[in-house]
């Protein structure tokens, strides 16, 4: 599968909104308040009610009015005196996915280099959370769709075991979309619902296939007594997974649904018949069908040969339209964890050609169930990856920082500060932990002082006053320009003493 990627990276597609351009660079400088923010993105977006707002020291967040005409979002900003602003922005991809992003930018002398604090994205924990159940939901549906499909072509004689293990699987996953409904929600709206009306006026607000995925694997649940009846909600619950993933924004659309409609089901007939196998070769299932137990392993072994290709192919062409270039793949989040899913996948062939060559001829059934069920756990795994890709964008870069400086640095008379200086998304964070020369730590009688200087544009000096936190003293600041900075560091150790040292900081495009 790999290797694929390397033929068919040749020449791709953005598969996901992205912002193309921004008429207020971030960090920016102005001397008069700017009148909009126009924002061009690659395919046409969406907006999300409140979803827009300016940030200001002075002021509580104001919620925008922005308007869309195909790619283009133009904010308009209600003008305000000198200061530093943050204009928040969330719009939606024609995938249904949220897009977000913060355009900071100050206005007035006195303000350069300073930053408007804005609100925090939604908790950790929930996008875990939701990337949990979206696997959750996967697990289910491609189970009990594998398992009815592989179940009937391996173990055919055992019908009413394999609705009994495919109705299970489907309450599972008809949980797990009643759940995503207002996780999908709150993800678009970029924070929690007030109300329960609320609530539930963002759930109405969804795209009409996962609305319509919990109803149709409650009807294949309802009619799971009538073996061929119930498996065609259950297919058509299947194929609301494709237009909600990244796929449906791909292009061209039809080679993207095509493929992940065959890598979808190529992975429900590899899960579902391992699920069967494990069952089955437990003793408890499938009895009838797994007196001889070689016989359905090796039909599921000539099932399963023929659709590696096929999982392989769909799953390169799908990289090659979503990710843009080599780089992508190993510096983006999404591109990582796509590695991931691949090696765990390799993984699984490896262990299923064991099976197949050599302990199959052997008749070694105790070490085919344990390795049957090795495989099991690392689909499961996979599945578990799908959901964490489902919900990443594809354009985001991995969370990088890059330290620019950290070490002790000697104020004299015999006081020392260690000194981390970090970049990260063009914001710079100092923390300064001062001591004695005996190790101790001092604490300054007045919030040292960061004093940034650009000699080169003669810019500066952009103070910057650190504060107390369980970690130092600490503080950030957005450089407006890319350069050799002059950092002086100015502390007050007592009423008469003023301590004083300088460094050069590179910080880099």
């Amino acid at each position: 599968m790999v290797g694929l990627f390397a033929l068919l990276f040749a020449g791709s597609v953005q598969a996901h909104a992205m912002l193309v351009s921004s008429s207020i660079t971030d960090g920016a400088h102005f001397d008069a308040f700017p009148t909009e923010l126009v924002l061009t993105f690659s395919e046409e977006v969406g907006l999300v009610e409140g979803g827009t707002t300016l940030h200001g020291s002075n002021f509580e967040p104001i919620e925008l009015s922005p308007t869309a005409t195909d790619e283009v979002v133009t904010i308009l900003l209600p003008e305000q005196g000198d200061g530093a602003y943050a204009v928040q922005w969330r719009v939606i991809s024609a995938d249904g996915h949220p897009i977000s992003g913060t355009v900071r930018f100050t206005v007035g002398a006195d303000y350069l280099g300073e930053s408007a604090s804005v609100d925090q994205p939604l908790p950790d924990w929930f996008d875990f959370l939701s990337q949990m159940n979206t696997g959750l939901l996967y697990l289910g549906l491609l189970a009990a769709s594998g398992v009815v499909i592989t179940g009937w072509f391996v173990a055919r004689d055992a019908t009413a075991d394999i609705c009994r293990v495919a109705r299970r699987s489907m309450t599972m996953g008809l949980l797990a979309a009643c759940v995503q409904l207002p996780l999908v929600a709150i993800a678009q709206r970029g924070e929690f619902f007030d109300s329960l009306n609320e609530l539930m006026s963002g759930i109405l607000a969804l795209d009409w296939s996962l609305m319509l995925l919990p109803v149709m694997l409650l009807a294949a649940i309802v009619l799971s007594r009538y073996p061929i009846v119930f498996l065609v909600p259950l297919l058509g619950a299947l194929a609301m997974l494709l237009l909600t993933g990244h796929t449906r924004s791909g292009d061209p659309m039809w080679l993207m649904m095509l493929s992940d409609g065959v890598h979808i089901s190529v992975g429900a007939i590899w899960l579902g018949g391992l699920i069967v196998l494990t069952l089955g070769l437990s003793g408890r299932w499938f009895r009838s069908a797994f007196a001889t137990p070689n016989i359905p392993v090796a039909r599921f072994s000539a099932l399963a040969a023929w659709s590696v290709s096929a999982l392989a192919i769909t799953g390169g062409i799908m990289a090659w339209r979503i990710l843009d270039s080599w780089d992508a793949l190993f510096q983006t989040a999404y591109g990582q964890t796509l590695l991931i899913k691949v090696g765990v996948v390799l993984l699984v062939m490896v262990i299923a050609g064991v099976n197949r060559f050599w302990l199959l001829p052997r008749t070694s059934m105790a070490w085919l169930r344990k390795l049957v069920l090795a495989e099991l756990v690392l689909l499961i795994v996979v599945t578990g990856v799908t959901g964490r890709l489902v919900n990443l964008d594809p354009n985001v870069q991995a969370a990088t920082s890059e330290v620019l400086y950290q070490g002790q640095v000697d104020l004299g008379k015999g006081y020392l500060v260690e000194l981390s200086v970090i970049s990260d998304d063009g914001e710079i964070t100092v923390t300064a932990q001062m001591s004695d020369d005996m190790g101790m730590v001092v604490t300054p009688v007045e919030s040292p002082v960061v004093a940034w200087s650009l000699d080169a544009q003669s810019l500066g000096p952009l103070d910057l006053e650190l504060e107390s936190t369980a970690n130092g003293d600490e503080g950030a600041i957005i450089l407006p320009v890319e350069g050799s900075w002059s950092m002086d560091i100015s502390v007050r150790v007592d009423r008469f003493t003023e301590l004083h040292t300088s460094l050069q900081i590179q910080t880099n495009p």
